[in-house]
């Protein structure tokens, strides 16, 4: 990892190969530190090699406790955040009515509940 000079950061939670490697990227482009934060360590450590001013965080966004850890960790290694990216999740695609699974409260959490979390 090579931070350079870059001032601000942004935090993108939820990092995968398609929408969070293009806002990484986006970001980085635009002189930002960018914190890559996903539960796959082995997937960060790639996609760290690969955009400029990134670095890896492993997080786990379905336990409120690893955001706190994650943003801590964020703020202390490469200071405070300046633009937050939640692209945590997984979709579902059905009618809700015909969602039985409790699965889905777990879904409907990261989506929701635990977004507001990091916003608190």
């Amino acid at each position: 990892m090579n931070i350079g000079s870059a001032s601000k950061v942004c935090a993108v939670f939820g990092f995968g190969p398609k929408i969070g490697a293009s806002v990484a990227r986006k970001w980085a482009s635009e002189g930002y530190k960018v914190a890559i934060l996903s539960r796959n360590l082995e997937k960060l450590v790639a996609a760290q090699a690969e955009i400029p001013n990134s670095k890896a965080f492993c997080c786990d966004v379905t336990k409120p406790e690893a955001i706190d850890q994650s943003i801590e960790s964020i703020e202390s290694d490469l200071g405070p955040i300046d633009v937050l990216v939640w692209n945590a999740g997984n979709g579902v695609w059905k009618v809700r009515a015909c969602v039985r699974d409790c699965r889905n409260w777990t879904r409907t959490d990261v989506h929701h509940r635990h977004s507001l979390c990091f916003a608190k």
